[in-house]
């Protein structure tokens, strides 16, 4: 059973940095997915429901470009901070 992520989900309802108020699911996905073109060259179209996967704690370890993205978008210093660590095997 999956645990939540309500450290990304808090990050992500925290007030935005232009003081717009919160990011919805997608207003972040939309953000990630900028980032992540300006970071890599390339096109991505990460959604809401990509963004619902990190905070119910599906994905806890999304690729370097995405982590790096969120923590620039998020104002995090690290992953922890972002709930996100890789899940040690068995």
């Amino acid at each position: 059973m999956q645990e939540p992520n309500d450290l990304l989900r808090a990050a992500r309802l925290r007030r935005s940095r232009s003081g717009a108020g919160p990011f919805s699911r997608q207003e972040l996905a939309n953000r990630l997915n900028g980032v992540l073109s300006a970071l890599t060259g390339k096109e991505y179209t990460l959604d809401a429901n990509y963004v619902g996967k990190l905070e119910r704690g599906v994905i806890r370890w999304p690729h370097a470009d995405y982590r790096q993205a969120l923590r620039t978008i998020l104002g995090a210093a690290s992953d922890a901070e972002l709930g996100l660590y890789l899940r040690q095997g068995r």
